[in-house]
């Protein structure tokens, strides 16, 4: 009993010092690279912070109890090649149809509130080795921390009291998070996305979509490819397909599979 209570206390020590440590890590790595050098700056940023401020967190807590961790692992199931096809399409076409409704969301805010969101610096890969570390730090990184964080932990927690609400409240988590209150409902309706999927098909599941669409959305920033009606009418369509598909090939899922705590 007195090492289980060690283990669990030390594991939340832990959690907690993580997010501090990553703060610092990051500033020192931010204040060593030349202030020209903005993409490497950013990208580097972006990757301690989110192991240290989402990952180790979620996983020290997941480890203080034994029985979490092994709910956390029965969540990470096979792939099937629908599963990874439809995920794969709903990804792509999801940047477009998220990028619709926080365009909308930021016409009423601009519209009723005159709040308009600072612009965010636009960093465009200049070769194949910028391009490697952008991946990893915007779309490798950030779906393997966040989902553990989210759905692998935060979810888990909530949907076993909350069988109903826990993915939209921790839709909403993972929205408000972000900090980009023009694109909240955009991030709400991915961040439900990735609920569903990961219940539904397990953990790497969640990480697969999450990982494409943030591929998705650097490559397209990047090509500044304009945004046409019919260009969001096949992508809704395709939004909706891939839906359909996934929810209709959900794997089988039982209780005890879970993630809670």
């Amino acid at each position: 009993m007195k090492s289980s209570k060690g283990r669990a206390a030390l594991c939340w020590i832990l959690a907690v010092l993580s997010i501090p440590v990553g703060i610092v890590l990051t500033s020192v790595l931010y204040a060593l690279i030349p202030g020209e050098n903005t993409a490497l700056r950013l990208y580097l940023f972006n990757i301690p912070s989110e192991i240290f401020c989402f990952a180790l967190p979620a996983f020290f807590i997941l480890a203080a109890r034994p029985e979490r961790l092994a709910r956390f692992r029965a969540t990470k199931r096979g792939l099937s090649v629908n599963t990874v096809g439809y995920t794969a399409l709903l990804a792509v076409s999801a940047t477009i149809v998220v990028s619709m409704i926080a365009a909308i969301w930021g016409e009423v805010l601009n519209s009723s509130f005159q709040y308009t969101e600072p612009a965010q610096p636009r960093i465009v890969p200049q070769n194949a080795a910028e391009w490697a570390l952008a991946l990893l730090s915007t779309a490798l990184v950030p779906a393997l921390a966040e989902e553990m964080c989210f759905r692998g932990m935060l979810q888990g927690l909530l949907t076993r009291r909350l069988p109903r609400a826990g993915i939209w409240i921790t839709a909403l988590v993972f929205a408000a998070v972000h900090l980009q209150w023009s694109a909240l409902p955009a991030l709400f309706v991915l961040g439900l996305a990735l609920g569903y999927v990961n219940k539904c098909h397990g953990f790497w599941a969640g990480v697969l979509l999450h990982g494409l669409y943030n591929a998705a959305v650097l490559v397209l920033s990047s090509r500044e490819i304009g945004i046409t009606l019919p260009i969001v009418l096949v992508c809704t369509i395709a939004f909706i397909f891939a839906w359909r598909g996934l929810m209709q090939e959900e794997e089988p899922h039982h209780e005890a599979d879970g993630t809670g705590l």
